[in-house]
Order: structure tokens, then sequence, then C-alpha cells
């Protein structure tokens, strides 16, 4: 990890350990009782982290994920069949959650620069939404498919999510993206 990720690494694991678990249970559906990932990688329920820093009624990112190669992920798991339904939520998440980011970095003095750091922001959908069958067969087609083409739902994050000026801060993600409930293991690790 660069320097930058490991301090914010090493913040989140002096201040937040009690908000540490794993992906699988981050992506529960309680609505339905059930989980969208089965990845047992360890991750921080950036949900609980930001009820203790900010308003619970601002959205966020289901999780916080530090990665290979200086990626830093916020992931937000969405289990249904209509992508449409929430479309806004997930921009709206987006948004909020690098702005609750850069403001429990800053609000406690750890000097990073995020410009070091790659920053992504994944939703991540099962694989009915996403038109694949849940199949070994559904599996390869989605890897062998750009992001972009697994669904429309990136075309309607994107211009939202990069570049956006927010209090007076120019917000952005290094990547934005959408990957299929099958694709998680392989792409998170990737």
């Amino acid at each position: 990890m660069v320097d930058d990720l490991q301090k914010i690494y090493d913040f989140f694991n002096l201040y937040y350990n009690d908000d540490k678990t794993t992906m699988k249970e981050l992506s529960k559906d309680t609505e339905h009782n059930c989980y969208l990932v089965s990845d047992l990688s360890e991750a921080f329920n950036f949900d609980s982290i930001k009820k203790k820093c900010v308003r619970s009624d601002i959205a966020s990112a289901d999780a916080l994920y530090f990665g290979k190669n200086d990626k830093l992920f916020l992931i937000e798991f969405k289990n249904g069949n209509k992508i449409k339904t929430f479309r806004s939520e997930c921009k709206t998440k987006g948004i909020h959650s690098k702005v609750i980011l850069r403001y429990i970095l800053s609000y406690l003095n750890l000097s990073v620069n995020l410009s070091n750091i790659k920053l992504h922001y994944v939703v991540v959908i099962n694989s009915t939404s996403a038109g694949l069958p849940s199949s070994a067969y559904g599996a390869a087609l989605a890897s062998r498919l750009p992001s972009n083409n697994q669904t429309k739902f990136i075309s309607y994050l994107t211009p939202e999510l990069i570049g956006v000026p927010v209090l007076g801060q120019l917000e952005y993600y290094d990547n934005v993206d959408v990957w299929v409930d099958i694709q998680f293991p392989k792409k998170l690790t990737a």
C-alpha cells in the first residue's frame, strides 16, 4: 500500500475496528433474508461508520474495502430486478460516500493526499438484474463483457460521479463500475 492508503487503513482499524465484518454480511438483503455475495473478505461497514460521524439521513455505500494495488473501494450492494428504481439512490450514495470519506479524514486531521489513492465506487447487482443466468454459463458470459455492456445502469451513474464539484471540492472517483454478483470475488481481487 502507498503511505497515504496505509494511513487511512491504520486509522480505520484503530477507530472503527468494531465496524469490520465480511463482504457476505455487508451484502445481506434483510428484506428478503438473503446474501448477494458469499465472499468472506473483511471490509468496513461504511453505513455504520457514517452513522457515527454524520446525520443518519445522509446516504452512504455499504462497504469500505482496502484492495490490492492501492485501490480503495466504496461498494453498494443492490439485490433486486428493478434497476431503474434504485438508480438515483446509487448516484446519491456514490456522491455522499466520497464526501463522508473526505469529511472523516479531514475532521480527524489525518493528513493524506486522496489523489494518491485509486478510489473506486462499485455497485454490485444480482445476475438477474443484469439479465444473466445465475450459473457457470452466466459467470463466463459476464466475465467476457465489458462492465458498461453488462447493464445500461453504468451509463446513468458515470456522469454524476466523475468530476462533480461538491462543497467546493472537485469530487471524483478513479473508476465507477457495476459488477454482477457472480463476478464479485474475481473482480474484487483483480
